[in-house]
């Protein structure tokens, strides 16, 4: 096998990313007009500060967050906006896949992959389906979901975590939400959706 060496990326390089827009920053100056819109289609808010409204709607998406983590049958997003969820599947066979630990190669000097040996080799995912609740709706809009940054590093941090990841399932590669929805495939797609053996939810050795 051989052995790549590890060149640290420039992190003062420019890079280009997409902006990321923050609706609920500044609400006092509302810089992307979404507060008056929403007064606009809801005039009951009229009556409450911009600062009020950030603040509800912060707690809010916080308890929805702590639910997608906490709830192993994913929870409905309101609105109908779809379904999260979070599963677990097996890393590939195929190393060039893995994620490069880069601290660890910074310090060997050639590139090392993370394996996941703390959870026998396991990844979790973050499940996003948009059409379940709204597939006979005459008129929807088109929705697509990304994972804030923070969201992402809770569920990493609890992968870290001593057992807490095998209270959720295992799924193959091919997995999708939809197919829960599609009885045809759910034999096909789902054969390894069973909650781990060792896992006991009344455990406090989580």
């Amino acid at each position: 096998m051989a052995v790549v060496t590890f060149k640290s990326p420039d992190l003062h390089k420019p890079r280009n990313r997409q902006k990321a827009i923050n609706f609920l920053a500044y609400p006092d100056k509302d810089p992307h007009g979404f507060f008056s819109q929403m007064k606009q289609d809801h005039p009951d808010l009229a009556q409450f500060a911009n600062r009020e409204i950030a603040g509800w709607l912060k707690t809010y998406l916080k308890g929805l967050a702590d639910e997608v983590l906490n709830n192993r049958k994913g929870v409905e997003l309101p609105g109908n906006l779809g379904v999260v969820m979070i599963g677990l599947s097996k890393l590939p066979a195929d190393k060039k896949t893995f994620n490069i630990d880069f601290n660890a190669s910074r310090q060997v000097g050639y590139r090392v992959h993370h394996h996941n040996l703390h959870t026998d080799g396991l990844l979790a995912k973050i499940y996003y389906y948009g059409n379940i609740p709204r597939r006979r709706l005459k008129i929807h809009n088109l929705v697509s979901f990304s994972p804030c940054r923070k969201l992402s590093r809770s569920v990493a941090a609890m992968m870290r975590e001593n057992g807490i990841f095998k209270q959720f399932m295992v799924f193959s590669k091919y997995f999708r939400i939809s197919n829960l929805y599609h009885r045809r495939k759910i034999t096909r797609y789902t054969m390894e959706g069973k909650v781990m053996a060792d896992y006991d939810p009344f455990s406090i050795d989580l």
